[in-house]
């Protein structure tokens, strides 16, 4: 349904580049809030880029409506749009120094020189650059240019700060700092934001929202609890978190108690199961919610040990129950030493089960 309120408003918003082929966005909807951090998440091709694009108004929709504070923007050129954007490539002038980069989206607006020079330094003073303001893009780090070019589009106040996979260039370590450093300016200066990714780790710990695409389809537009613990389709588990989807299963009432019934291995208590238990529908239990034990308790189901992968402060199993192949992930120091081929006994640790309908 299309959006009836928020800051940033799409409604019905489609992009087909040739006529009679699949759209590359397929009549998208959702509405983000003043000062809301929203991730669009997908994998390749999945139309999440081509969105932003639309927003920023480079490329134009075939159908539906783009709207920023009441206003439809849909059709308005780039130049009319209070629009700040981050590139994969940050797109930087090689050829000028950090304060020109900066500079130069205020001097395409004819601000004056004097507020010019006061703006770019209170700018990279917030990206921690103020002592670099002189330095050639050449000379600088990958996350130093990282940091220049969310200073080049904050500095003209935008009122929507857009950004295509902009941390993918960098090594492991400085990604999860710049995710803070991003999170952390867009929370200090209220901009709405909308930040496209394929990593649902950065979705996860950075988004107010997240809308999950596939094959320019919206999947489902959510919190990220929302995401991760109620997903609404079997993509979703699947491409947020770990995920045991398990086909066939069927919820129990057995007195006060909830079980679930996994084919071939028998009943699973569990304390609480969300999401519809329809016929056909998938249960999904994410590996962190069961737990291995080498003794048995009442309501865990027999299992085999297939094999078991230490990952430091975790150790990740991968076990047989009946006719199923489940990933439990626990501590490592309450994880029990079990060999592979050992028999064990699985069960749930936590409000566990999730029914996806068909």
């Amino acid at each position: 349904m299309p959006s009836t309120s928020g800051y940033l408003q799409i409604d019905s918003l489609t992009k087909r580049y040739k006529e009679g082929t699949a759209p590359a966005v397929d009549s998208v909807s959702l509405s983000v809030d003043e000062g809301e951090f929203l991730a669009l998440l997908g994998p390749s091709g999945c139309g999440k880029t081509t969105t932003l694009r639309m927003i920023a108004g480079l490329i134009d929709p075939t159908a539906g409506t783009v709207k920023v504070a009441g206003k439809d923007i849909t059709h308005a050129p780039v130049y009319k749009r209070s629009v700040g954007m981050v590139f994969q490539s940050y797109a930087l002038f090689p050829h000028l120094d950090v304060k020109s980069n900066v500079a130069y989206g205020l001097q395409m607006r004819r601000v004056p020189k004097a507020e010019i020079t006061t703006k770019v330094l209170e700018a990279l003073e917030l990206v921690r650059l103020g002592h670099l303001a002189d330095r050639r893009i050449t000379a600088l780090s990958g996350g130093q240019q990282q940091r220049v070019a969310l200073a080049r589009a904050i500095v003209i106040n935008p009122q929507l700060f857009l950004m295509d996979e902009p941390l993918s260039n960098l090594d492991a370590k400085l990604r999860d700092v710049m995710r803070n450093e991003i999170r952390g300016i867009q929370q200090r200066m209220g901009i709405t934001s909308v930040f496209v990714t394929h990593d649902q780790g950065e979705a996860l710990t950075m988004a107010d929202k997240i809308a999950v695409m596939s094959e320019g389809t919206l999947e489902q537009f959510g919190t990220p609890s929302d995401i991760y613990e109620r997903p609404a389709t079997r993509f979703v588990a699947e491409f947020v978190g770990q995920a045991n989807l398990v086909e066939g299963a069927t919820f129990v009432r057995a007195g006060s108690a909830s079980m679930i019934e996994l084919p071939g291995a028998g009943r699973l208590a569990v304390p609480r199961v969300s999401g519809t238990q329809l016929n056909g529908a998938t249960a999904m239990i994410r590996p962190h919610q069961l737990q291995v034990r080498s003794v048995a308790r009442d309501g865990d189901i027999p299992a085999r040990i297939r094999s078991s992968v230490y990952l430091g402060d975790t150790i990740q199993y991968e076990v047989e129950a009946g006719k199923n192949i489940l990933k439990v992930q626990m501590f490592a120091d309450g994880a029990p030493a079990l060999a592979v081929g050992s028999e064990a006994a699985v069960g749930a640790s936590t409000d566990c089960v999730h029914f996806i309908a068909a």
